[in-house]
Formats: structure tokens, sequence, C-alpha cells
């Protein structure tokens, strides 16, 4: 059965009527002229409407270098008060700006560049407020050529609807012979004349060229339009099968498939249509579903695309698996080989890229088994930061210093595609695509792959709390300021008072499809092994307040048991881990059903870092309160100021401090998570460039003496951890004296069967000497130097320095799990000769590899016994060394 559907448009005559923003004398600016530019306050969104205080412009140029409209070029940075951008007050709403002495010197553009329009937004001196077009649109106006020009004035639509009376009309900048045509037709002509107009209804769909022509002393200007007429949607079934998305069929056919409620048509635009709209490229549909089959496609060529819905928003794909947009040109070729360019000068905004035949990526680990709760121990990275290369290549180079750090987990922050490429990731649009910024879809799933090699689970922070404006579902449903009220994913505006961009409605059915629909497809290709989930508190509907926000919220549990449980479907094990910070029955809730919560100790541990006293004991599930082994705790994350910047302290107390807070934070059971380079002490604040700007990796931390004892000490407790984990498991029988009252005296022990730990610390700035429980008599091991204490009663009473801790074990512990950076050599005999500087090796090694702390190869050395190091500076190294037999081990230089 087919149908038509009418299209239904608000556009067109309504627009052609409306009073214009921006006025310029003269008429037809040109780049060697002066222009006056005159704006009017009550048109467009009439931000500055009213407004009696000082109003300046921010203005700049788009040329023939430009990549579209957005890319202004020449603009002051934004809040800029020269008097050069300072706007007079004309009275009754309007403002003036003198652009002297011409457009060009005035922009500093060039000679050989050529300016094609100046582009505005209007502001006050505060930027508080903005003057700009209906819907929030950028104000533009047209440069010309020298001479005789044209400009057609109408439609001011590019796209109109069957049977529409649309109306043409050109204005010339001096008197002339003019005409307008409608594919190379003449439909109306003038003499003499600096206007001319006339009306035709277009009764059939399809593209229409528009031409205006003025003639004057022998010189003719053209301004020439495309203008698409659509007509109704065609109404067929769906294929059988197939979802919202690109389907592909086979090798040649892909179907196309927008899920577009209370819309009337949808075109398909790309690189296979020239990039304009073409009636054979208009989707059928199936009630709120479009839908097209593209056959004949070459196998495993990428095709560029996008849907013009009602003709006149332009959208990617919601459910696109690669995007390109403006900011490829910036990504390099070692972080995604081969990427095509971006379609500059075709179209704007975000364009899906489909490919037939993709070969599909050899998983190495297919069924990896990640470790239970009470041995995670994340780490979190932000790929952007943790090398100098900001990609997946420079982070693959660390797997192996993550490997001997002794962590469990990697928790990549958000990676889906989000805005620009420079980004902490809290800003998605796409969220079934990984973005370019960081490498391939290919080397996002080879870096989980060598995380499961060596057996580290990879956690996804993923962002359901909001999208960027450049999220399909949001520009579909948009009034310029706030999604509309239809909106069928969106709320107009949060009811909580964490909003951030644009808000999901979870109460929505579309939203929770979506999300599930995305959990799942991110499980099953990327082989992920859980979710941080981010800022749980705003997955409400209900109105709420700061104070109110966290209150116990039934339906946001239902809400989150709905997406826990789509997880668990696809993989009972995987981790689920939730932002959230709700009253502690609503979270107990939560985690009766499986999911973790965040544990946030910044406050506290960052105090102790300064020295004064603070109170631990948040950071453990008790059982009571909240269910063994649901908190994640953390001594910072992302979001915080680093500890090691927070101290005021000089280096070597500082870091002191901070081995102490590792102590007494990773040694409580349950999951736990470092922030990356918290265990070398990272000091560079996260104000730094900005709070989400990029920060600078320092690596050699590590080939600092008094650092690498933070980290050596990260190494030990999570070795332990790794070791003899029944120790750290929910059964085991746990004290805690953390609270402030135990400053100086701070004690945790841990029994299980015949097995103790006991640990014991001073925070304090002054030294201590005090007495501390023991549950058994006998020979006592530190973990941290080796050395014994015996312990012949109850007590033992143990001095300690101003920040310092002692970690004792009742039996010899023998580490095993990580790679030892301070391990002896086990196989053969090798030491480092000081005094000769240089490595000995009892019998020839086959080959001898020296690296910097930070996994730098810095010296090589086949068929060698005696190897010297004259050639390094003085530093900390580690040497790999490989016998003739096949024996491997490594030795620790400190030069």
């Amino acid at each position: 059965m087919r149908r038509f559907y009418t299209l239904f448009t608000l556009l067109c005559l309504a627009l052609f009527l409306k009073a214009q923003i921006v006025t310029t004398t003269p008429e037809f600016p040109v780049p060697g002229g002066v222009v006056s530019v005159v704006f009017d306050a009550t048109q467009g969104n009439k931000g500055l409407m009213g407004y009696t205080g000082d109003v300046y412009a921010h203005t700049g140029v788009i040329t023939n270098l430009s990549t579209g409209d957005k890319d202004w070029r020449y603009a002051p940075d934004w809040g800029d008060n020269s008097e050069k951008y300072k706007m007079k007050s004309l009275g009754n709403n309007k403002w003036q700006l003198d652009i002297t002495p011409d457009i060009r010197t005035y922009y500093n553009i060039s000679d050989g560049e050529i300016i094609k329009k100046m582009a505005f937004v209007f502001r006050s001196g505060d930027k508080s407020k903005e003057g700009k077009g209906e819907g929030g649109t950028d104000i533009f106006v047209a440069v010309y050529a020298d001479g005789i020009s044209v400009r057609m004035d109408e439609p001011v639509d590019d796209v109109v609807s069957v049977g529409e009376n649309v109306s043409m009309k050109a204005t010339a900048s001096v008197v002339s012979s003019m005409k307008l045509y409608l594919n190379d037709k003449v439909v109306a002509s003038k003499d003499n004349a600096k206007e001319i107009s006339c009306s035709y209804t277009f009764s059939d769909p399809g593209n229409y060229v528009l031409k205006a022509e003025a003639t004057a002393d022998g010189k003719t200007a053209t301004d020439t339009r495309t203008l698409s007429v659509l007509g109704g949607s065609v109404e067929e079934k769906l294929p059988e099968g197939v979802q919202a998305g690109a389907n592909y069929i086979n090798d040649t056919e892909v179907t196309l498939v927008l899920f577009a409620p209370k819309k009337s048509t949808v075109h398909v635009k790309g690189d296979f249509t020239d990039w304009k709209i073409s009636k054979d490229y208009q989707m059928k549909k199936d009630g709120d579903n479009f839908w097209i089959t593209l056959k004949n496609l070459e196998p495993q060529k990428e095709y560029f695309f996008q849907y013009v819905v009602d003709g006149a928003i332009i959208v990617a794909d919601p459910y696109s698996e690669k995007i390109s947009d403006v900011y490829d040109q910036y990504i390099t070729e070692d972080t995604y080989p081969g990427l095509a360019d971006y379609p500059t000068g075709k179209t704007e905004g975000p364009v899906t890229v489909i490919q037939t035949g993709q070969k599909k990526y050899e998983w190495e680990i297919k069924n990896f088994k990640s470790v239970d709760r009470s041995n995670l121990v994340i780490y979190e990275m932000l790929f952007r930061d943790f090398t100098d290369s900001s990609n997946i290549n420079g982070a693959l180079e660390k797997l192996d210093y993550l490997k001997g750090l002794g962590v469990t987990a990697v928790e990549l922050m958000p990676c889906q595609e989000f805005s620009g490429n420079d980004s902490w990731g809290y800003n998605p649009n796409f969220y079934f695509a990984m973005d370019k910024a960081y490498g391939t879809t290919d080397m996002y799933k080879q870096f989980i792959d060598e995380c499961h090699k060596r057996g580290l689970a990879v956690i996804l922070d993923v962002v359901y709390n909001q999208a960027d404006q450049e999220m399909p579902y949001v520009k579909m449903y948009f009034d310029g300021t706030n999604p509309t009220k239809d909106n069928p994913f969106f709320n107009v505006t949060a009811p909580h008072p964490y909003s951030v961009f644009y808000d999901f409605n979870h109460e929505s059915e579309y939203t929770k499809a979506f999300v599930k629909r995305n959990l799942k497809f991110l499980l099953e290709e990327f082989n992920l092994d859980g979710f941080r989930f981010d800022l749980t508190k705003g997955f409400t509907n209900k109105q709420s307040s700061e104070s109110t926000a966290g209150n116990f919220d039934q339906s946001r549990i239902d809400i989150l048991k709905g997406y826990n449980a789509a997880v668990k479907a696809v993989n009972p094990n995987a981790y689920v881990i939730l932002e959230h910070f709700c009253a502690v029955s609503e979270e107990n809730v939560l985690a009766e059903d499986g999911m973790m919560l965040w544990r946030n100790m910044n406050s506290a541990f960052r105090e102790s870092a300064k020295g004064n006293a603070a109170d631990f004991s948040g950071l453990y599930a008790d059982g009571q309160s909240m269910p063994k082994e649901s908190l994640v705790g953390f001594m910072e994350s992302h979001d915080e100021e680093r500890m090691g910047y927070m101290t005021g302290l000089s280096l070597t107390p500082r870091l002191k401090q901070l081995v102490c807070n590792a102590a007494f934070a990773l040694v409580v059971p349950g999951p736990k998570m470092i922030w990356q380079f918290g265990e070398m002490g990272y000091d560079v604040s996260i104000e730094y460039n900005g709070r989400t700007g990029k920060k600078p990796t320092h690596w050699e931390y590590l080939e600092d003496s008094k650092r690498k004892v933070l980290y050596d000490t990260y190494c030990k407790l999570l070795a332990l951890r790794q070791s003899y984990p029944d120790l750290f498991t929910s059964s085991v029988a746990l004290t805690m004296k953390v609270g402030t009252d135990n400053w100086s005296n701070r004690y945790l022990m841990l029994s299980k069967d015949d097995k103790h730990i006991v640990l014991v610390g001073n925070l304090g700035k002054s030294a201590s000497d005090d007495s501390y429980q023991f549950p058994v008599a006998g020979t006592w091991y530190n973990l941290m130097d080796e050395s014994t204490i015996e312990v012949s009663s109850a007590t033992a009473q143990v001095p300690l320095s101003a920040h310092e801790f002692r970690l004792y074990t009742n039996f010899k512990p023998v580490l095993t799990g990580v790679e030892e950076n301070i391990a002896a050599l086990e196989q053969f005999s090798a030491y480092y000769d000081q005094q000769r500087d240089e490595l000995v090796i009892d019998g020839e090694a086959a080959r001898v590899e020296i690296f910097t702390i930070s996994g730098m190869m810095v010296q090589r050395q086949d068929n060698v016994s005696i190897l010297g190091l004259s050639v390094l500076p003085s530093g900390n190294y580690i040497a790999r060394i490989v016998m003739n037999d096949g024996a491997v081990s490594s030795c620790k230089i400190i030069k």
C-alpha cells in the first residue's frame, strides 16, 4: 500500500516578511570601502532588546580559506572590549558599528584572501547577553566584489514544498537591466531598475536553478541559487530485520533508517548526490521511521552522508559508528592513519561515514574474565593527557607499566564522539562512534585486547545525563535555545540542578531504549568489561533543588535498575559503577541490585596530604549502611584538585604524606580507584590551562628518587592485594581506627584465618611512640623494608617519625602477580658495580636492554657479560637481561 504525506512547513513566506536584523550602508559592502553596520536588537533572538549598557560586536570574516560558516577568521578573543568593537547607541534598540577605513584594513586581512562575509554576534560588555539571529544563529553580511553586483533576496529558504507560491526578488547595486531565470528560462525582466520580483508556483518536486542577472555599462553580474522543491513522503513498510541506523545488507547494499517521530519528510544527501537534495534520495515513511536502501555501493569504500529533515534540519545519523567533522584536519596521521578529508565547502556539521564489506577485528582474547570486586583496583585514564602523543598508540606503550604497577582495571574517560578534539569527553554527540581524536575503531579494540592480555579489565565512562548540540535528537527538535516540548529524548530544561548541555529525559521510553541499545552495542562490539555512569543523580525528571536532588527517588532507582539489567543481560559479570552521591538509603538499594557506587574521599585525603586531621572511615562499606564491596573508594579522580598540588608542603614531606595516604587507602578492603599519575605524586593543578584543558605529562617524575618511593609504595601495596586476595575480601575481619582522633596513631587490622595484617601510621607533624594491638605473638614482617619485630604480648610499641607508616604481616609475604622493579635476579647472578659503572653478569647474556623508569630504552647490547654504563647520565634504570637459555630477569640500577 502506498500513500502520500503532505509536507508541513512553518518557514518560507513568514520569513520573507521579517525585518532585517542587520542593515548596512552601503547596501553592497566591498572589501576596500567603509561600512556602517546597524543592529536592530528587536529582531533575531532579541537577547539585547531593552538593554541600555555598553554593547560590543564580536566579529570576524568568512573567507575563501574558511572551512565553513563556523570557521571565523580574524576575530578577537571572546569578551574583547576594545574601543574598536564598541557600538554606538542610536536609541530605539538600534546600535551602530563603523568599520573603517575599510573592511580589509579593519580586520587586517591579507590582500590575497577573498572576503565572502562578515560574521557577527553582538553582546553586552559583561558577556551576559547576546544578540544573535533567530534560534541563536550567527549573523552574516555578504561582502561583494568591486563594480556591479546583484543579490537574490527571495526566496529566503533553499527548500520549499510542492504547491507553494514562491516569491523571487533580486536587488542590484546600480540601475541596470535586470532578469530572473528559472532553469535558464527568463521568468521576469525589467530595464532601468535596481529591483525585480515575481512569483512562481512549483507543481513538481525536484531541484530548480534560480538566477538573478543585472547588466550595466557593458558589465554583467549574476547571483545563482538552487531551490529544492519537496514532495510528500511515500509510506512503505520497513524491510524485515532492520533497525534505526545503517543496516548492512551485503557488500553492495545498506538500508538507512532514521527514527524521527512527528517529522514529515527526510532526504539523504551526500557525496553520492553531490551534497544536494534529490527526490531520488527521499526516504520512505513507516510510522515514526524513515528508510531508504542504497544499492550498487563499492565494497570497503567510505561514503559520506547526512539527513535533511523536513527540508531544513541537517543531521548525521544518531547511530553513526563513524563521524567526519571539520576538526578532523587537526588529527595526525599517527593517531588516525588514512583519515579521509571532511567535505569542506559542500556541507556543514557532522557527517556520517558508512562502509560496506568492513574487515572485522580479530580478537586475540575472546573470553576474558575480569577480577572479582574485592580485587578491583581501577586506574582512571584520559588518553589525551596520559602520554605526550595523546592517543591510543601512546597508551599501548604504557600498558606494561600499568601491569607492573599492580592495577587490575583501566577506566577510560569518555571516548564516544564528542565536540571538537580537545575535551574530557563529557560533551558527547554520537554514542555509537568512538572519537577519532585518539585513534581508529580497531585501535580502541586493540587497546582493550592488549589490556585483556595483561589481565586488565577495561571500563568505559559513559555520559547519559546530557548531550551536546550536535547530537541529532537535540538538533531535530530544537528552538535555537532549548530542545522543544515535543522532543522525544530530551527535556526542555533540566528538572534537576545538574544541567550540563542538554538534559536527557530518562522517563522517556525512547531514551531508555536508546541507552540500553548503546550499552549492548559497546559490550558486544568492544568487549568492554563494564561502565562508569556519569552523573546518575540527574537520571530523574522530578523537580529538585541542590538541597533535595539527592533525596530518595524511586523513579531514578527504577531507571538505573533497568540499565543495570540491560548490561547484565549481555555480560552478567560486567561492572556497573555509578557517580551518584545520593541518600544512603537510595544508594543501598542500588548496591543491593549489584551496582557499585563512587565513594569520593578526596576531601579527607586532601586534608591529610596537607598535614591536617581527617577521617578516612567513609572509605569502607561495612555491610550495615552499605553492602560490602559496593563502594569504589578513591583519594582523587579527574574531577578533584590534585593532592600533590594541595599540600602546601615542600617535596620531601609532601611525598611522605602521600605515601601514608596510599597505605591507608589501598589496604582497606573493597574496590579502589587511582587517578592517573597519583602514584607519582602528580602536582600540576587541575586549573592549569583551564579545568578541562590539556595537562603536561611528567613521566620523568619516576627518575626522581623521592617520587620513586611513592611509586614503589603503590607497587608493593597493590602486589600485596594481588598476592593475598583472601585478605581483602568481604569475609575478612577488619578493625579501623582512622578518625580525626587517631591522627598520629592510625591503625588498621585485617584478619582471615591464621593470616593477619597490621597497618600503623603517624600522619601528624611530629614523631610518635604509641602501642598498637597485634592479634598474635611472634615474628612480624615489615612489607616495605623486610625488617622484622618480635611481638610477645597483645600490644607492641612502634615508634614512628612524622609522615610514616609501617605495614606488618605475621607471615613473610611473597609478592607475586606483578613485575617488581626492585626485585633481585632470580635465575642467575648480576649486579651493578658502582665504582666501575658497569653491569656485571654471571655468564654471557644474549641481550641486555637498559630502560629508564618511564619505560624508554636507552641502551642495548647483545652477547655481553660486562656492560659499561658510562654513557648514561645519573638516575634510576632497569636492566632487562635475556640469557642464552631464554631465562629473563631484571635488575635495578641507581647511578
